[in-house]
């Protein structure tokens, strides 16, 4: 699944990237790596950008970014 492709509300894994270089090192220059646990706050009316919350940050990307990292979806206990 890609993280553009998530609810609002719904926590998921970053798996991978799934880009050039560029973008990964954009995305690790911030936090965001393989393993991170991602929370979608918002979504844009016109579905563009996605805010996501990870820690302490809070990251607005757009829904072509979105659609290039690869999530897996964590079930709640």
């Amino acid at each position: 699944m890609r993280l553009s492709e998530t609810a609002q509300g719904k926590r998921v894994k970053v798996v991978e990237f799934l880009n050039d270089k560029n973008t990964i090192v954009k995305f690790e220059n911030v936090g965001l790596k393989t393993g991170t646990v991602v929370t979608v706050c918002n979504i844009a009316p016109l579905s563009t950008p996605i805010e996501i919350r990870f820690g302490n940050i809070r990251l607005a990307i757009a829904r072509a970014e979105a659609a290039k990292i690869a999530v897996k979806e964590i079930k709640d206990v």
